[in-house]
């Protein structure tokens, strides 16, 4: 009897429910290549399967994410596209975001997934003592807890998904190299906060590679309009130009605007990820270049992390490592 849907058998294969029906039944028809293709789907789910249950699977696992609302679409999407890339395990992810979390709020969701229960813990959240000390409890009952975009180094994570940053910060660095912005440029930096240790990384990679220009900083805004307008028009108060732009943190829009207000026009804007506003920024050629990473990936490895620590993976199983992209104007979707 097959173990496996023909759906599964079909997506595996690549070939049509009606091939698959014809090969496993013997009905004739069937091509021997095409046969071939259909048995080694079949081999190829049974090692994926071998000795997880993988049919019977059921996994609810909590996403906490800190950031703002646009960022947050985006990655509920990619993650709801990966569980589906990941059946037949059945994958159910509870959202919990905000732009902000209020510390105490923050913490009492932590306390209430503990005293609920979690078969994965996956977090977007600022390097906080509260965010370390109840998912390490967490971590110590033996949920599997996986770091998402920025890094928690205190934290006993099961692992850390998204890109290298400092390796981001010196590609950030090497484009600003080729366009010139040098020893006598005005640079801003802009980081949400310090708190998210990925864009500390960013930035400090960034510096060390830069031959020392004149920097103004920016830190504080969280991504928001609000927020990043009211301090970056407080940072440019004191200055004439701003020669180019490494925005690590987001907020763009707002960023622009106190730009604009200023009569500064940059002659090299950086920013970070591939979200619809950052898409429309560069389409309309108001930013120049969007160091990036595939969601869809990093939510893919996230979940398999978490589904290798219940052995619902090979224990050899790769996961791919993140990788690092830079969109410009000519090559954003």
């Amino acid at each position: 009897m097959n173990r496996h849907r023909l759906k599964e058998i079909a997506r595996q294969s690549g070939v049509s429910l009606a091939t698959v029906d014809r090969a496993l039944h013997g009905r004739g028809g069937v091509h021997p290549k095409t046969a071939a293709r259909v048995a080694d789907a079949m081999a190829e789910l049974d090692r994926q399967s071998a000795g997880a249950g993988l049919e019977a699977a059921r996994l609810v696992l909590d996403l906490v994410i800190e950031a703002p609302d646009r960022f947050t679409r985006q990655v509920v999407a990619a993650f709801e596209a990966a569980a589906k890339q990941l059946r037949p395990v059945a994958i159910r992810l509870r959202i919990h975001s905000a732009e902000r979390f209020d510390p105490s709020d923050r913490r009492q969701l932590l306390q209430a997934i503990r005293r609920r229960g979690t078969q994965g813990l996956i977090l977007k959240l600022p390097d906080r003592g509260d965010v370390v000390g109840m998912a390490n409890r967490l971590a110590n009952a033996g949920v599997p807890v996986v770091t998402l975009v920025t890094d928690i180094p205190a934290l006993k994570s099961t692992a850390y998904v998204g890109m290298d940053n400092r390796a981001a910060g010196r590609i950030a660095a090497h484009i600003f190299a080729t366009a010139r912005i040098d020893a006598g440029s005005v640079v801003l930096t802009v980081i949400s906060s310090r708190a998210f240790e990925g864009e500390v990384e960013r930035l400090a990679a960034f510096r060390a590679q830069m031959p020392a220009p004149r920097v103004i900083e920016i830190e504080g805004g969280m991504g928001r309009y609000d927020l990043t307008y009211a301090i970056a028009e407080r940072a440019l108060a004191g200055s004439d130009t701003v020669d180019a732009v490494y925005s690590v943190g987001g907020g763009n829009r707002a960023i622009l605007a106190a730009l604009r207000a200023r009569g500064c026009r940059p002659r090299l804007y950086l920013g970070h990820d591939l979200d619809h506003e950052n898409t429309a920024l560069l389409r309309a050629g108001e930013i120049d270049f969007v160091i990036h990473h595939n969601l869809t990936s990093d939510a893919r490895a996230a979940l398999q992390h978490i589904l290798k620590s219940h052995r619902l993976l090979p224990r050899g199983a790769a996961i791919d490592a993140s990788r690092i992209e830079v969109a410009t104007p000519f090559n954003v979707e």
